[in-house]
């Protein structure tokens, strides 16, 4: 696949699983009511999505300032996400570089969806 192609596809992919964490989180609410094992879960997937948001600031602050890249992870909506400036300049200056991002975005999308199946699991079947 063309360089500039993938690296367009990674900036489509952050605010996509930005919201899908956001989600994830409204999902699991108030775990007081649920076993301890879906609470462990929920620990678990804050953990993954700090860790997350955290790789998303330091990649975007290669493109733009702290102050935009902090803006633009808690926004999926953020205008730069579609700014062909942005995505001009992050497929100029990530081109070769984001197999690892990408494969990364995939495990966390990956890891939500485990996240999400044992939630609705458990909400169906108690323990």
């Amino acid at each position: 696949m063309e360089t500039a192609g993938i690296a367009l596809g990674a900036v489509a992919l952050l605010p996509v699983v930005v919201d899908g964490y956001q989600r994830c989180l409204m999902l699991f609410g108030d775990v007081r009511s649920f076993s301890s094992s879906l609470g462990r879960s929920r620990e678990q997937f804050v953990l993954q999505r700090n860790l997350f948001h955290q790789e998303c600031r330091l990649l975007l602050r290669i493109v733009v300032s702290d102050e935009v890249a902090n803006a633009m992870t808690d926004d999926k909506d953020h205008p730069n996400w579609k700014s062909p400036p942005f995505t001009a300049d992050w497929s100029q200056r990530l081109g070769s570089h984001l197999d690892l991002p990408i494969k990364h975005v995939q495990e966390s999308l990956e890891a939500i969806e485990r996240i999400l199946e044992k939630a609705d699991k458990e909400k169906h079947d108690p323990v």
